[in-house]
């Protein structure tokens, strides 16, 4: 697999560069922990609240949801979903709840949090607070381009008329060559084709050490 797909519509940048990428783009997930194989998404929240609280409260990107007495699970991932960039559900046949960001990059991450004392007893009872049993923070893409940092919310840069599209993270700045024009991409694929070899040869050494 390439490590980075390189296009130059131009003739004026050609020639020989560094580059890295540090980090690929990432979109925010979180998995709730797994609750009792009796609760599915047409639970009602108030039934497995352990102390409940009337009109209990939570936010999602700072958006205020009120957890009524007859909410059920279904319904309150309904509304998160309804929050610009987030998506919601719960997996009845796993019994867990899952929160994520629709779009990649750390500006369209998102946040949940209690608003109240009721709203924590919630969240626990969903078993998303302190971040469920996982959370992954969105981030962006991160790429050194001859030693200037670049971030990207997506894996695709546009640098000085240069497209570069990032498919995986490097360990270390290499060089490469961009030809004349897109046709010309024998030296980036000599490039892919070499560091995957080091990469596999790597990875038997470490085999057989083990």
């Amino acid at each position: 697999d390439k490590v980075v797909s390189i296009d130059n519509p131009s003739k004026a940048n050609v020639g020989t560069y560094t580059l890295q990428v540090e980090n690929l783009a990432q979109s925010g997930f979180l998995t709730g922990r797994q609750l009792d194989k009796s609760v599915t998404e047409n639970t009602q929240i108030s039934s497995i609240v352990e102390h409940p609280h009337p009109g209990s409260k939570i936010s999602v990107n700072n958006t205020v949801i009120e957890i009524t007495e007859d909410m059920t699970i279904g319904q309150l991932a309904a509304k998160i979903a309804e929050i610009n960039n987030t998506h919601a559900n719960f997996d009845s046949t796993n019994h867990r709840f899952f929160v994520s960001a629709t779009k990649p990059g750390g500006d369209y991450d998102f946040q949940i949090k209690a608003e109240d004392e009721g709203g924590k007893e919630v969240l626990k009872a969903l078993g998303i607070s302190d971040g469920g049993e996982s959370r992954i923070h969105g981030q962006n893409a991160k790429i050194k381009f001859n030693g200037v940092e670049y971030t990207s919310s997506t894996n695709n840069f546009n640098i000085s008329g240069v497209s570069i599209k990032a498919n995986s993270a490097s360990k270390e700045a290499v060089s490469i060559t961009i030809g004349a024009n897109k046709k010309d991409t024998k030296p980036i694929k000599d490039f892919v084709n070499s560091y995957n070899e080091i990469e596999i040869g790597r990875a038997v050494q470490q085999e057989c050490r083990d």
